[in-house]
């Protein structure tokens, strides 16, 4: 789990990727449940859409860290590219 307080906007570009790469296990399953199981492929249906809601949001907060508009207290916020540790490099 990505800490906010602390995280970079490349930590939140690899939650964002990891939660897009469960999407498509989770709609595998779904598929699959739903030829086999029927009403069952409703569980992994709501992890599949709950991977897109959870991606698209680290996507967001990884822009908002890169422009200086994340709303919590971060120290990587408004940073050269998300992290503060790139002060100073051109």
């Amino acid at each position: 789990m990505t800490n906010s307080s602390t995280a970079t906007a490349m930590d939140f570009d690899r939650a964002a990727q990891s939660k897009a790469n469960a999407f498509w296990g989770y709609a595998a399953l779904t598929a699959a449940c739903g030829y086999w199981f029927k009403w069952w492929a409703i569980l992994p249906a709501i992890l599949a859409v709950l991977s897109v809601v959870q991606s698209i949001s680290a996507t967001r907060f990884a822009h908002q860290l890169r422009n200086g508009t994340y709303p919590l207290l971060n120290l990587n916020n408004g940073a050269p590219d998300g992290d503060a540790s790139n002060w100073g490099k051109s």
